[in-house]
């Protein structure tokens, strides 16, 4: 039989993996919106320091490696924070209804 405290373990760890996949779809949904809004903000300032500091012929890399670094970015930012906030919000939830 299943004491109180494995019930509690698992009950956590459902509601930890929710969270984790939750966070993830967020994070996808989030990048796929947000980096060419963030790309097209940048990359004009990045092809000005490219060709500045380092001439013409790493341009088409960097911008290439630029669009990875956004997209990486946007992911790893949105997914903790949607993973902070439903969190936070199960805690809240838990606190005031249990």
């Amino acid at each position: 039989m299943m004491n109180g405290k494995d019930h509690k373990a698992a009950a956590r760890g459902v509601f930890m993996s929710s969270i984790e996949w939750l966070a993830n779809i967020g994070a996808v949904v989030v990048t796929f919106f947000a980096t060419p809004i963030v790309y097209g903000f940048t990359i004009g300032w990045v092809t000005r320091f490219t060709r500045h500091y380092y001439g013409d012929a790493f341009l088409d890399v960097v911008t290439f490696v630029w669009g990875g670094i956004v997209m990486l970015l946007l992911v790893f930012i949105a997914r903790m924070s949607i993973g902070t906030v439903l969190v936070m919000g199960g805690l809240i939830f838990a606190a005031r209804f249990l």
